[in-house]
């Protein structure tokens, strides 16, 4: 059972770690650009109406990526295997 736990937190600190850090940073990104969006474009417009969809699909991918993080530490948990803690340079 060992070996399992090994694989399985091996696993999650090499490849689903990483991939849940960088899909994080691109939410963070997109919701950035939104706001930039909307702040340049006070007056209303079409682009203001952009900014404020990046925005919303910024926080959405935020919580997915905060979600799917906890989801996995859970799991993690469950079986027995080393949750560690959030994924390395997060904060």
């Amino acid at each position: 059972m060992s070996e399992i736990n090994t694989l399985v937190k091996n696993l999650n600190e090499q490849i689903i770690g990483p991939i849940i850090l960088l899909l994080f940073v691109v939410a963070v990104a997109i919701f950035l650009w939104g706001a930039v969006d909307f702040i340049r474009d006070a007056s209303g417009g079409e682009a203001r109406e952009v900014g404020r969809q990046h925005m919303l699909w910024g926080v959405l991918g935020v919580f997915i990526m905060a979600s799917a993080w906890a989801i996995i530490q859970i799991a993690l948990y469950s079986i027995g295997g080393d949750a560690g803690t959030l994924p390395q340079g997060l904060f």
